[in-house]
């Protein structure tokens, strides 16, 4: 039996509806994003979010608050656009609203409604939201200081990777002042922290290591450690790969390496750096005498000293450079 073409056939409809603000959306998205038509965008962002598309809302607000699309940000309408993008759920606005609250960003300052707005987004996940929630509980702004509160939600943000939450557990943790001294678990965030990549930490891992403080001592990971953060031009880091090249530590002695790492961290204002280079100089390790070079590193420490109000290091700098004085004096 033939069938009938007459037969009622199910209409696309039935299968998938068109959402016109997801529709307005995403061109919004596109000439945000791959045209940097911020103008045409913010048009498309509008057209959705009166139809009350949250995303929608929550760039408007992110144009506004940016200045993308027109000639200066507009703050109290990114605030305003943020808040109805906040009252659907938006994470992210519902953290950008407690920021906005925090500072007074186009609104009146308000710690409480700030820990109100990120405490909801932090319960949704926000790892930066639950390190700031941390900090409102350790802190006791907007909320009644809790440490134990706020241990467990800058555990929660460091168990998503969270840099910040990361530091501010080791630091709690090595200082021992709110909560009982564990430098077992300060090297464990310290270590998480440094292999995200953070010189700091590279830095105080490659310290603990040297010390053994939370860890066993190991020298090798200690100059790994200290290298590390070498690399990415941290001058600590530098100072130390400098050390232990002219102390032979661990490494070969070298004194010419020991001075370009002292000399790269010199040139960044590290001062216990600058007096190195300079005796380096005096001396003629790692490269010939030169006492002009001396006077100018010891004078350039004397600046730093003074800065940094380090008293007994611009006592020893004033000393070399007045023996450096009388040499150049009898030239």
């Amino acid at each position: 039996m033939q069938e009938s073409n007459s037969t009622n056939q199910p209409s696309p409809e039935t299968f998938f509806t068109i959402d016109p603000s997801r529709v307005a959306l995403n061109a919004g998205l596109i000439l945000m994003e791959e045209d940097k038509d911020y103008g045409k965008a913010l048009n498309f962002f509008l057209q959705a979010a009166n139809m009350g598309n949250a995303n929608a809302e929550y760039y408007v607000g992110h144009m506004y608050h940016k200045g993308l699309g027109m000639e200066q940000k507009e703050i109290p309408l990114a605030f305003m656009w943020y808040q109805r993008a906040a009252q659907k759920g938006h994470v992210q606005a519902l953290y950008l609203v407690g920021i906005f609250y925090y500072f007074g960003f186009g609104v009146e300052k308000s710690f409480e409604k700030s820990f109100e707005y990120c405490n909801k987004a932090a319960e949704s996940g926000h790892s930066q939201a639950q390190f700031d929630v941390g900090l409102n509980y350790l802190e006791g702004e907007g909320v009644e200081r809790n440490v134990e509160c706020a241990m467990t939600w800058f555990t929660k943000s460091a168990n998503q990777n969270n840099l910040f939450a990361m530091k501010k557990l080791a630091q709690l943790y090595d200082i021992g002042d709110v909560i009982p001294r564990n430098v077992n678990e300060a090297f464990k965030w310290c270590l998480k922290a440094a292999e995200l990549g953070d010189s700091g930490s590279q830095y105080d891992v490659a310290a603990m290591y040297e010390f053994g403080d939370g860890t066993e001592r190991d020298l090798s990971k200690a100059f790994e450690w200290y290298s590390k953060s070498a690399h990415q031009k941290n001058p600590q880091g530098e100072f130390q790969v400098g050390l232990m090249y002219c102390l032979g530590k661990h490494v070969e002695k070298d004194l010419s390496k020991g001075l370009e790492f002292a000399l790269r961290a010199a040139e960044q204002g590290l001062s216990k750096a600058q007096y190195v280079v300079a005796d380096m100089y005096a001396r003629g390790d790692g490269t010939p005498i030169d006492v002009m070079k001396s006077y100018e590193w010891y004078s350039k420490c004397c600046n730093a000293c003074m800065n940094e109000n380090n008293g007994d290091l611009l006592q020893k700098c004033v000393a070399r450079l007045n023996m450096l004085a009388k040499q150049l004096s009898h030239k």
